[in-house]
């Protein structure tokens, strides 16, 4: 429950503090006070979306913040969240003037959609539009699932559709995956085959190139050859005979000059060095000879590389290899796509049937309901003026499960038992609707043991008695919760534990607790307006009593 507010440059309101106690709270003022300003500031703390649009001054931030008495029920989220958990919770929103906004649960702070689920937990607001929710599908089957008390149902279902929705969506994705692989499949099978039988080996491009480039200048290389090995060795005036002569000369001068035996030593090494050169030449030029036929098998290997590489846009064969090696892995991919999307499938399959199975014991538990429901929505109605309301619960089944079971529910109602039941949001008048939406708010309220139920002038459209009595509800409700009502009936106003007033000054919105004669006269002048009679006030003290 709602402990005590703070409110900072918001809209009108510049500063605001106040401390709520628990039971009916009811809050008034006149028309334009600023009360939806109010309203709309504890919207902000349920994780409502904001922009500078709501700052009061854009030059200075704007704080709306609340401590909240929470129950042990509720300590699972706070170690979820990994959140300090204390009896009494503080919850703070802050919007900057560059539009940043922030949340923050016990100090730390959190995501906008954490401070939802955790007032969502807590607090129920329903503000005057909410009258449409009867248009939704989701509302209508909260409130029969609050009724027949099938959260565990409900849960235990959501859990197997939430496996079968993700179960079915990666079923499509891998076989919407597999399809297009199909179509490519013979495409690459037909690439993979054909560099498969190129026989691609690496670094064969490079050893190709020098080979042909060897073969187009056979007889250039081979007459270089044999040109160096007669000056080496061949020629009548060679390097081996001209170095033998050196060493003769050496040799003859060693056993006088010592350093001589050493420079014979090293003219040994170059005629060895050279006399092995000089076979090699012999070799090489006997070896390289012009092979039209394997220069011609070398440059179809080199064409057949170079398709292949522009092709497949590859600038080498080891680029073509890693190509092949991939588009292999991708064909055994798909024989385990397959066997995959079959194990998918099945599982799928058991889900879609334990799906059903738990959407049929959801079904059952809510139509045992159905009539509880409209038996007690009739008296509800019946209690508060309508004594010949029709409440009717429509249940149809759906053609595929959905997130809330299989299950569309439909609320009809007429204000007269001689005319049939047809959906409220058609038929329903304003006051009318009024007084459905307290039964159907209570309703939900008790079976799901909110703390906080806050009503902004849900009582209009009706008066007098019919007034009192949605009054005594609200009071019965805030037995087991804390309501807060903005309310522009005296006949409800009275019935408040503790009356918030609010009003509009040059101040900006202020709110006060009203005591004693103050409040005798704001009921008496709600009764009568701002000429306030002898009577009014007399009837303002009946009221309070």
């Amino acid at each position: 429950m709602l402990k005590w507010l703070k409110i900072k440059n918001y809209l009108l309101i510049e500063n605001l503090e106040i401390e709520i106690p628990d039971g009916f709270i009811t809050i008034t003022g006149e028309t334009g006070a600023g009360k939806s300003i109010l309203l709309g500031a504890i919207s902000m703390l349920t994780g409502k979306r904001a922009d500078t649009s709501v700052l009061l001054d854009i030059k200075s931030k704007s704080v709306i913040e609340a401590g909240m008495g929470v129950s042990n029920d509720i300590k699972p989220f706070f170690v979820h969240n990994d959140l300090d958990f204390e009896k009494e919770t503080i919850i703070r929103r802050e919007i900057s003037g560059v539009g940043k906004s922030r949340a923050f649960i016990n100090d730390t702070p959190v995501k906008l959609e954490q401070l939802k689920q955790l007032t969502d937990q807590i607090i129920d607001i329903h503000s005057q539009h909410q009258a449409l929710l009867v248009t939704r599908a989701d509302f209508r089957l909260e409130v029969l699932d609050s009724f027949a008390s099938t959260q565990q149902e409900l849960k235990s279902y959501r859990d197997v559709y939430e496996k079968y929705t993700a179960t079915t969506s990666e079923l499509n994705v891998l076989s919407e995956k597999y399809q297009e692989a199909i179509r490519e499949k013979d495409y690459l099978q037909f690439q993979y085959e054909q560099m498969e039988n190129a026989g691609l080996q690496p670094g064969e491009l490079k050893a190709l190139e020098s080979e042909e480039s060897a073969l187009d200048h056979a007889g250039e290389i081979r007459a270089a050859f044999r040109d160096s090995l007669n000056t080496v060795r061949d020629n009548e005036q060679n390097c081996l005979g001209m170095l033998n002569q050196v060493r003769n000369a050496l040799n003859n001068i060693k056993a006088h000059y010592e350093p001589a035996a050493e420079y014979t030593n090293r003219i040994d090494s170059v005629i060895i060095e050279l006399n092995d050169l000089a076979a090699s030449f012999e070799t090489d030029a006997d070896e390289i000879q012009y092979d039209p036929k394997r220069l011609e098998e070398v440059k179809e290997r080199l064409n057949l590389l170079n398709d292949l590489m522009l092709k497949h846009q590859k600038a080498n064969e080891e680029e073509l290899i890693n190509y092949k090696d991939e588009i292999s892995k991708r064909l055994l991919e798909m024989d385990t796509d397959s066997s995959r999307i079959e194990a998918i499938k099945t599982e799928a399959e058991a889900l879609y049937k334990e799906v059903m199975s738990k959407g049929k014991k959801l079904r059952e538990k809510r139509r045992e309901a159905v009539g509880g429901l409209e038996e007690k929505l009739t008296d509800m109605l019946s209690y508060l003026g309508m004594p010949e309301a029709v409440f009717k619960v429509k249940m149809e089944e759906k053609e595929s499960p959905a997130v809330y079971g299989m299950d569309k529910v439909e609320f009809l109602f007429s204000a007269n038992k001689d005319i049939s039941p047809r959906p409220i949001a058609k038929v329903a008048s304003g006051g009318e609707m009024s007084r459905l939406m307290l039964c159907l708010k209570s309703l939900i309220a008790q079976k799901l043991r909110m703390s906080s139920i806050i009503f902004d002038e849900i009582d209009t459209g009706v008066s007098g008695n019919i007034a009192g009595k949605m009054g005594n509800m609200m009071l019965q409700l805030a037995q087991n919760a804390q309501v807060i009502n903005i309310t522009h009936l005296a006949q409800v106003a009275a019935l408040g534990k503790v009356q918030f007033h609010v009003e509009k000054n040059k101040q900006g919105i202020t709110i006060r607790k009203l005591t004693g004669d103050e409040r005798l006269m704001e009921i008496a002048r709600m009764s009568s307006g701002e000429n306030v009679t002898d009577a009014a006030i007399e009837h303002a003290r009946n009221l309070l009593q």
